[in-house]
């Protein structure tokens, strides 16, 4: 039995990250051991803690992720391809997760009014005016604004027995700067910087600054280095300062420095906030300008809990690598606005600042939030199981406009920490919780199968898909809706429109009906939800759920709908035949964009079913493959879990205008050239045709498709997901895991492990492996397993050409060895005396040259041209680089050497003079000048070297290796005259 293994690393998705490989599989053999790296798509699920938003729509057709692994052929043989068995190694990959586990609600005491604020208390159901916090980390608050544009800020503050308080940020709640944040800036409010005098920074204002002199409203220019600053002096309150906003022409990189006073006792001491621990965030006003708000209150709050005196001492603005005169020509930075922190300014004062409580908000449709408030570090004050006080209060975020807010709900609840949980896992509990299901994954056993008994899910999400999926690009785009007659009804006419945040519906009017065509019989021991995801519009008003008998035309039930969270539905009537969502607005025109909206069915009671086997509504896409036959056109999913919801594709009409129906619904009648069509499809597996007709008796245009996708959400467990998408694909065919047992799915699930795909080929010339994206595991490895025998000679190295061979090591020592003897031989032939004299002729002129004393002008002239020519040599070794570069670089060596023959008088008796020794030694023998030249060109070329210079460094090693070698002739016994070592040549 042989086995051939391809490896590949398997990273571990960790909130957006790639982590380090998971556990190294089997090596490849020596011949094929390459280091491959197929790097998989990283996982990132907003995963939330209390209602999770709807799950990104799961691509059945995924596209192969990063280089294919290349198989060499030949293997087996060399006629046909192998049949064998393809195994794959996948591990589950992790995110950060925490799920919500238990809830408590809260009683809201009546609001009274403070100001321009409103203030209530929170207490338990039984009665009490305190909370206990032991049990429960976080305080949800379901608010609902008077005017979406003006936010409510809601500040919630615990006090413990012992006094001390707890408050989160009410600067979370605004998620939006618009007009109304414009119209509340004022001169109270606001400092003025583009419009106001700039100055130079003086010594008199310095003088003013340290001693805390009274100040103009000048703003002091200064330039350091490659940065320009701009600063004013202020002497504002900053107790009740939330945060300080710098509204800019246009997104600019300004760092804002902030200096303020905190001891009453000494007014002069100044401390500056750390820019780098502030947390900061960037806003787009509807002009086009861009405010960079600064959270000065959650600083202060952080570190300074109890502060009951805090005072604004000086703002500077640093422009990084601006110059002065451009950051004085652009004027970027317009004006500063101070925002109050939405605490009250009494209680701050009285009590001092509170302690931070991390804040989270949402905001499901416009005029609707959702505050989560953590408690922890409150119940950690008061003890284990303590009480603590709970205030709230509202107010809106510019006082001076109409606005305001009431909380609609309060509760206590227990969130799960955040910890390392198998995507899946965390993917499931997402879904089946956004549907009013109550799951517990950490139980084998904790699965709760959801039913969808009508489902709309457009086949747009928030996010924006590949190109690939249809549905590329952000531009908007006209929808024309077929097989849908009367899925959405108004006072007015209804246009659809694709954007970035779904399928936008507009019209004009007071209200929008959405059909919801769901005829069933309410069972027992099942609940019932209505799920509504939306996205924002300034002029909705309200959403409820009218659910009608049959031959009814007045609604037996009305149910209000909060967007964002499964809405439950008690009391339905023995019978539904029908349900309708109507959205009421404020405005004379609406325009909504539509997520998902779903009815389901879960049962009642704790959960009991197999995290596998729970069947969940799963958001499912396939591209559709196209069939063409006697002039009919059909589309079919290429991959299916059952029947498909939509059929949405981009088109192009050329010629007349056309009606388009799919599968025999309602036709669609565009009235551009191009944009979508989204087709409603019947609840049948299938291929679906479509049919174009002219309009009248006008000829019909000619449609075509552009990337059609199928998209749905059918009832299936993981199971059947995990088996339907493939994971590789090996000499062009594809290979899915097919079904999975339970047992091999909890497997799977809690570490790495090996998973068999079945039948496979693996072709007799060379091949490819492509591994493809899965939201839940990574491939690490890959195993093609046959009983055909492996020709290990396929392995062997090939035999060298003998017209393409070279000397051996062997071949190369007996030459050399040959080379010696006959050198031998020779020196035995000629004779020791006339071989010496021939020898002696050879080197007395060069071993001459080297020991006499140059002249004056032997010096200038060796310096001139020698130095030139090694100067020239490096420079040619550093432009040509290679061989060429190698040999210039050693001429230009030995091209220093008689640089150093002409300098080596001066210098030797430069260092004599120092150290009188070396001179004793530098006279002791011939060649020891030279030996001085290699010292001190290897000490230069080691210095080069820690520079960072190797070129450099290796040409001064060569010369000092010339040098050394000029030394050592300098010992060989020469009948010339010894003029440069003599003791009196060192000593000069």
């Amino acid at each position: 039995m042989t086995r051939c293994f391809c490896c590949s690393q398997a990273p571990v998705a960790r909130r957006g990250r790639v982590a380090g490989p998971t556990t190294r599989p089997a090596p490849l053999p020596r011949a094929l051991s390459r280091p491959w790296l197929l790097p998989l798509a990283a996982l990132c699920l907003a995963l939330g803690l209390a209602w999770p938003g709807p799950a990104t729509a799961l691509d059945l057709d995924p596209r192969p992720e990063g280089a294919p692994l290349r198989l060499p052929g030949e293997l087996f043989g060399r006629d046909q391809a192998v049949e064998g068995r393809l195994f794959v190694k996948i591990g589950p990959k992790k995110v950060k997760y925490s799920r919500v586990v238990e809830t408590a609600p809260l009683s809201l005491a009546a609001p009274s009014p403070n100001g321009p604020a409103t203030v209530q208390a929170l207490a338990e159901p039984g009665g009490g005016n305190d909370i206990p916090l032991g049990r429960f980390n976080e305080i949800g608050l379901d608010l609902r604004d008077a005017d979406p544009a003006n936010p409510t800020l809601a500040a919630l503050t615990l006090r413990a027995p012992d006094g001390r308080t707890f408050g989160s940020d009410p600067l979370e709640c605004v998620e939006h700067l618009g007009q109304t944040y414009l119209d509340g800036l004022t001169p109270d409010n606001t400092a003025e910087i583009a419009t106001a005098t700039w100055a130079d920074k003086n010594a008199l204002y310095l003088a003013r600054r340290v001693l805390d002199l009274p100040f103009d409203d000048l703003w002091r220019t200064t330039q350091d280095g490659p940065s320009t600053f701009l600063q004013r002096r202020f002497d504002r309150d900053a107790l009740d300062l939330g945060a300080v906003d710098v509204i800019l022409r246009r997104p600019a990189p300004v760092q804002v420095n902030l200096v303020v006073a905190l001891d009453p006792a000494d007014p002069k001491a100044r401390t500056v906030l750390d820019w780098y621990a502030l947390a900061k965030r960037t806003f787009a006003l509807p002009d086009g300008r861009t405010v960079l708000r600064v959270y000065v209150g959650r600083y202060l709050r952080e570190r300074h809990p109890g502060l009951k005196w805090a005072r604004l001492k000086e703002i500077s603005l640093m422009f990084f690598r601006q110059g002065l005169p451009e950051v004085a020509r652009d004027r970027l930075a317009q004006r500063l606005a101070f925002i109050p922190s939405g605490f009250d300014p009494a209680a701050l004062a009285r009590d001092g600042l509170p302690g931070p409580l991390p804040t989270r908000v949402r905001e499901p449709f416009a005029g609707a939030r959702r505050v989560f408030v953590n408690t922890t570090a409150a119940a950690s004050a008061v003890g284990q199981g303590g009480p603590a006080r709970a205030e709230l209060r509202l107010s809106p975020m510019t006082a001076s406009q109409p606005g305001g807010g009431a909380a609609e709900r309060a509760y206590l609840a227990l969130s799960s920490p955040r910890r390392e949980t198998p995507a899946f896992l965390a993917a499931a509990d997402e879904l089946a919780t956004s549907l009013g299901a109550a799951p517990d994954i950490d139980r084998p056993d904790g699965g709760v199968p959801v039913t969808p008994l009508w489902s709309l899910a457009p086949p747009f999400d928030r996010t924006p898909r590949r190109a690939a999926d249809g549905f590329g690009g952000l531009t908007d785009e006209p929808v024309y809706l077929a097989g849908a007659p009367g899925l959405f009804t108004g006072t007015g006419e209804i246009r659809y429109f694709r954007a970035a945040s779904g399928l936008v519906v507009e019209g004009t009017g007071a209200r929008l009906d959405m059909a919801v065509a769901a005829a069933f019989a309410p069972a027992a021991g099942l609940n019932h939800f209505f799920r509504l995801d939306i996205g924002r519009d300034p002029g909705l008003a309200g959403v409820e759920l009218l659910v009608y008998a049959p031959g009814q035309t007045e609604p037996a039930r009305t149910y209000p709908l909060l967007p964002g969270q499964p809405t439950p539905l008690p009391g339905l009537p023995a019978r539904v035949a029908r349900a309708v969502a109507r959205f009421t607005f404020t405005g004379r025109d609406f325009a909504l964009p539509v997520t998902r909206a779903m009815l389901v069915a879960a049962p009642a009671g704790p959960a009991a079913t197999g995290l596998y086997d729970a069947a969940l509504p799963w958001p499912v896409t396939s591209t559709a493959v196209t069939r063409a036959e006697a002039g009919r056109v059909s589309y079919a999913p290429g991959r299916s879990l059952g029947p498909m919801a939509w059929l949405a594709a981009g088109f192009e009409l050329v010629g007349d205008a056309a009606a388009v129906s799919v599968a025999g619904g309602a036709p669609a009648v565009p009235d551009a050239r191009s944009g979508r069509l989204m087709a409603r499809l019947p609840e049948t597996s299938g291929p679906v045709e479509l049919a174009v007709a002219g309009l009248g008796s006008q000829p019909a245009g000619q449609l075509e498709l552009v990337k059609p996708v199928f998209s749905g959400d059918p009832a299936v467990s993981w199971r059947d997901v995990f088996a339907a998408a493939p994971l590789v694909s090996l000499g062009g065919a594809d290979h899915a895991p097919g079904p999975v047992s339970e047992a091999t799915a909890a497997r799977l699930g809690s570490a790495d492990d090996w998973l068999p795909l079945g039948p496979a080929a693996l072709p007799a010339k060379a091949a490819m492996a492509r591994f493809f994206a899965h939201p839940w595991y990574g491939v690490a490895a890959l195993c093609f397993e046959t009983d055909a025998p492996l020709h290990l000679s396929r392995f062997a190295k090939p035999p060298r050409e003998a017209a393409g061979g070279g000397l051996g090591t062997l071949s190369r020592l007996l030459a050399a060895l040959a080379l010696v003897g006959g050198g031998v031989i020779a020196w035995r032939l000629v004779g020791r005396q006339r071989a010496g004299a021939v020898l002696s002729r050879l080197t007395d002129r060069p071993l001459a040259w080297l020991g006499a004393t140059p002249s004056p002008a032997d010096v200038r002239r060796d310096t001139r041209t020698f130095g030139g020519l090694a100067l020239a040599g490096v420079l040619v070794a550093l432009t040509v680089g290679g061989a060429p570069g190698r040999l210039a670089l050693a001429l230009a060596g030995l091209a220093l050497v008689p640089v150093w023959r002409a300098g080596a008088p001066r210098t030797t008796a430069a260092l004599s003079r120092r150290w009188p020794g070396l001179g004793a030694w530098i006279a002791a023998g011939p060649g020891r000048t030279y030996f001085c030249g290699f010292a001190l060109a290897l000490a230069i070329a080691a210095c080069f070297g820690g520079l960072g210079l190797p070129p450099v460094a290796e040409f001064f090693a060569q010369a000092g290796l010339y040098a050394f070698l000029a030394g050592l002739c300098r010992l060989l016994p020469t009948k010339a005259p010894n003029r440069a070592d003599t003791p009196q040549d060192a000593a000069s």
